[in-house]
Order: structure tokens, then sequence, then C-alpha cells
């Protein structure tokens, strides 16, 4: 994370502070940016963002992006200013502040039935994303999705924790990867997990945090159900997963590539925790444990927590 910035640096770095009548820190999540709701003289609120000025270019596409989403009609932050200061070495970026209570700690609050429509709607708004196509200068997804988990592998064979199962998943992931091929390369928000949506009065209202944007196979975003999305609500990620499905029963190529690319996050993870922080490796890992069970040790596509919870929520019944 950014060092330390006080009120004097920030307000040289973003002119429209100077309407503020409040700045507060916000320090939940694992971004390196310094964040901030500020609250201007007319009740309007916003994020700020700050951050180092290396990044401020991809940061900048970052933000034309997220208006090519806007654009379509998905509740999320729009984009209000950006900027750059040479002399302090940092850039920043503000966004409207999007009403609600993250979802990760909403749901648990509300009946299985409203966790299950934040779900369908979650899955609906993350599909109309998927609309957008990638550049044309983009590799395939293909080329780069399996570069990325040689990559990854190769970190995790000499990163000397061990990953339960390994193995299985290796040989699950193999087999998998002549299914990547020609999949669609589409734009992706790449880390759409409940704490970073938003619930408001019981319903969904919204996605934030844009900043690890990609561009791929629009399945590869629904990864984070398993990882995180079905400890926290099963009723909310099948729902999701029938938003994103337009109400339709996902066939076996939908969980072949699924389990394929949790099976990569499954691995990647390891050595992302130990980069990012290593004294939550045991728990990690503990989490990797129940993903590996949910596909019986990666001997199955389809994940148990979807085949047993499916029958609490037919899909005649998903509005």
């Amino acid at each position: 994370m950014l060092n330390p910035i006080n009120g004097s640096q920030l307000a040289a770095l973003v002119p429209r502070l100077a309407q503020a009548v409040s700045i507060e820190p916000i320090t939940k999540g694992y971004s390196n940016d310094r964040k901030y709701r500020v609250t201007e003289h007319d009740g309007a609120a916003y994020v700020l963002r700050v951050f180092d000025i290396t990044e401020y270019e991809r940061r900048s596409e970052e933000l034309d992006w997220v208006a090519k989403v806007v654009d379509l009609g998905v509740r999320c932050s729009k984009p209000v200013a950006s900027g750059a200061s040479e002399a302090l070495g940092l850039a920043y970026m503000m966004l409207t502040y999007v009403e609600g209570e993250d979802a990760e700690h909403a749901l648990p609050l509300l009946n299985e039935r409203q966790q299950y429509e934040v779900g369908v709607e979650a899955g609906r708004e993350l599909a109309r994303m998927h609309t957008i196509a990638a550049p044309g200068h983009i590799a395939t997804w293909e080329e780069r999705i399996v570069r990325k988990y040689e990559n990854y592998r190769r970190a995790y064979e000499t990163c000397g924790a061990e990953l339960k199962g390994y193995s299985a998943v290796d040989d699950f992931i193999w087999k998998g990867i002549p299914f990547i091929r020609n999949r669609p390369n589409v734009f992706q928000h790449d880390d759409f997990h409940p704490s970073n949506l938003l619930v408001r009065e019981g319903r969904y209202s919204g996605v934030i945090d844009f900043n690890r944007y990609d561009f791929g196979d629009p399945l590869h975003d629904l990864v984070k159900l398993g990882m995180f999305g079905r400890f926290i609500s099963v009723p909310y990620s099948i729902g999701q997963i029938d938003g994103f499905c337009m109400d339709k029963e996902p066939d076996a190529l939908f969980w072949q590539l699924y389990a394929t690319y949790v099976g990569m996050v499954a691995v990647s993870s390891v050595v992302w925790i130990l980069k990012v922080k290593p004294d939550e490796l045991e728990s990690m890992l503990w989490r990797l444990d129940q993903v590996i069970a949910d596909h019986a040790g990666f001997t199955s596509a389809i994940p148990r927590w979807y085949v047993e919870g499916r029958g609490l929520f037919p899909l005649a019944q998903s509005n």
C-alpha cells in the first residue's frame, strides 16, 4: 500500500476536494490504493482512489472501460474525475459512491429467497458487462490463460507450500484446457465476489472495484463463486449462475470450463497469498481444501454445493 498521505498532499492532488465537507478513509480490501469517501456540500458522495503515478495510464484506461459499462446500464460507480501530480508522484480517480452494504456482510442477514434474488440480479448484470468485446490487439484467451497458469504452476511448485490434492487438480486442468480453445474474448470484471457487490434494503444495488479488469472468457468471471460466494451464501451463488445463464440450466461445457478455471485459481491463490498476505496462508489452504472437496477431489466438474442446493431454487421460480 502507498505510504500515508497527508491532507495538504490530498488537497494539492485533487482540486475538487475544496468542495468537500468530509473526507473519510476506507480501509477495507486488499488494494494498494489509498481510498476515501468524500462528501461534498450538496450531500453527494464519491469514492476517491489515490495510487502511484506509474499506474496512471492503465487506471485512466480503466475509467474508459467503466464508462462503457455504465453506458450499458450496469449499476456501478460512475467516473467523475481523474488526474496526476508529477511533483507528488501520485495520481487519482474519483467515482460516484454507490450506497449499500457489501454483500459479504449483508447476505447472511437476508432470508434465503432474498439471497437468491440478489444473486440473480448480480448474474444478470455480470452477463451484461460481457457484451463488451475485447480490443482487437488483445491476444486470444486460450493463449493468455494457459501461459498464466503455466507461470503460476511453476511458481507453486517452488513456493514451499502444499495444496492437498494438487496433482488431481493439475490433471483436471490439463484435460480441460482443450475446451478453452476459441472461447469468447470479452470484458471481465475479474474480481466479482460479494465483497465487491453492494446490497441495499435487501436488494442488489451495484458492483464496485474494477481495478483488476481484464479480457477473456465470460465464464472465468464466475470462479469467485467457488472461492468465496458459496462460503457466504449458497442461495446467492446458485442465483448468480441462474441470472448469468438467463434462467437456463448450465450445460456440460459450462461446468467443464468453470471447474477448469476454479482449479487454476486454486493453484494461483497459494502463490498470491504468499506474496500479498503470507500470514493468511493457513486460512487460504483451508478454503482451498473445501473447494477441492466441493469437486470431489476434482473428479467432478459440478460442485457439491450446487448439486445439493439446486433443488431449493427450481429455475421455474426465478424472476
